[in-house]
């Protein structure tokens, strides 16, 4: 039995005429395989480069919210400071104004009053 083969004809709007080319069953098939590798390449091609500049964009995004926290950070950092020498300011004052007014002083627990609570947990038993 005779090979079955496939003839395709090109039609050009030109007088070139019409041209012809034959191809066997198997010949056509390697060119669908061929054809569909070279769509299935290109598009995880496509598909990497796209979820590689979203990345990127991402990446972008995370490093300026970082930047902007630790400038929070810092921020607390000092006012943290500020608050703690001022009490400590506050604490001198208190022991010299107890000093002129003949007062005992406090004793370092009575300035810690305000630290804890009334159960006394401690920070990692806290659901908080």
């Amino acid at each position: 039995m005779a090979s079955r083969q496939w003839t395709v004809m090109v039609v050009s709007d030109e007088d070139t005429g019409i041209r012809q080319f034959r191809l066997s069953r198997e010949a056509l098939r390697i060119l669908i395989a061929l054809g569909l590798f070279l769509i299935a390449g290109l598009t995880s091609l496509a598909t990497a480069f796209l979820v590689g500049a979203g990345a990127g964009r991402a990446d972008a995004r995370l490093v300026a919210k970082n930047e902007i926290l630790e400038r929070e950070l810092e921020d607390m950092t000092v006012r943290l400071d500020t608050l703690e020498s001022s009490l400590a300011h506050l604490t001198s004052k208190d022991e010299y104004y107890r000093l002129l007014a003949g007062l005992e002083p406090l004793d370092d627990d009575v300035h810690l009053a305000g630290i804890g609570g009334p159960d006394g947990d401690d920070l990692e038993s806290n659901d908080l």
